[in-house]
């Protein structure tokens, strides 16, 4: 089964990808008079306009937004809210975007439905990484590890960090942990591992 093209049809877009809903509705008419004649419904999720067939109500998109990025989250412990945006894009139902996926996850993260982690890209520039509120005490731990290494005097590399208690996919859960570290002050990334800071 091929993998979905970043155009293919979805049920959920934002309004730069109209085009995708009207052919996954199979409409030919512009965008404004569906709206208007009610077979789609635009609403309005964390300062993005979702644009949605009329048969599925905003809670519903929400509900299966969380679903899905719970489910996700609970085999991979933590990931950036962009990556997760696109792992949820190609499993949730209704079907939706990336950019979709990306507005609806913000919404979960501002009304506490998700909890998140703040990470610095290359270039300095803040962005978030999102978790389970059932996993806060495994990430409480991961981080403590890390605090405690990085007063020790020692650098922490992906490699270096605990297993969680309960296995999870992968190990790109690390990374993300010691990003945060970074983000967070306590060290400075480099070598490929977190970096304490001098001592005076």
């Amino acid at each position: 089964m091929p993998n979905p093209t970043a155009s293919s049809p979805k049920a959920v877009v934002l309004r730069r990808e109209v085009d995708r809903l009207t052919e996954f509705l199979d409409i030919h008419e512009p965008i404004e008079i569906a709206v208007a004649t009610g077979g789609v419904t635009k609403s309005k999720v964390a300062e993005s306009w979702l644009y949605h067939p009329s048969t599925i109500r905003l809670d519903e998109l929400i509900e299966a937004a969380r679903a899905t990025a719970d489910r996700l989250l609970d085999q991979r412990l933590v990931a950036p809210l962009g990556i997760m945006a696109g792992m949820v894009s190609h499993v949730m139902e209704p079907s939706c975007s990336k950019g979709s996926a990306q507005a609806l996850l913000h919404h979960l993260v501002s009304i506490g439905c998700v909890a998140r982690l703040g990470l610095l890209t290359a270039d300095y520039e803040p962005y978030l990484a999102i978790y389970r509120s059932a996993d806060a005490e495994e990430i409480s731990r991961q981080l403590t590890y890390v605090r405690a290494a990085m007063s020790a005097g020692r650098p922490v590399g992906h490699q270096h960090m605990p297993e969680p208690l309960r296995p999870r996919v992968g190990r790109a859960w690390a990374q993300t942990i010691i990003r945060h570290a970074e983000f967070a002050g306590w060290g400075r990334l480099g070598d490929g591992a977190l970096q304490p800071w001098p001592r005076p």
